[in-house]
């Protein structure tokens, strides 16, 4: 399937680009909940390719997770923009999502 803000690079791997906000949030969650649905058991998201974020990405990541919990699946997000690291730690959630630190330096 085809998606518009979210590409497929491995079978587990998938790059969210561009713009996370109110604008494009349902849009990009129900991408999400579809990429979801395709992968096997788990799903790597890269958020390099995010070019601006606000707290709508913070809501966004939170119901990928709920849904991933949902089917029983695994979620793990990754790469994550400075901007989009600072969005998370003042809504304190950065101990509540699957971040993976290795791949995020400044975590």
């Amino acid at each position: 399937m085809a998606h518009q803000q979210i590409e497929q690079r491995t079978p587990q791997l998938y790059g969210v680009i561009g713009t996370m906000d109110f604008e494009n949030a349902a849009t990009l969650e129900k991408e999400g909940f579809e990429v979801l649905d395709e992968v096997k058991d788990r799903l790597i998201l890269d958020f390099s390719s995010v070019e601006r974020v606000n707290s709508a990405g913070a809501v966004i990541l939170l119901s990928w997770l709920r849904y991933a919990l949902k089917t029983g699946k695994g979620i793990e997000f990754q790469r994550l923009p400075e901007q989009f690291l600072k969005v998370l730690e003042v809504s304190d959630l950065m101990e509540i999502l699957p971040i993976n630190p290795s791949a995020n330096p400044s975590v």
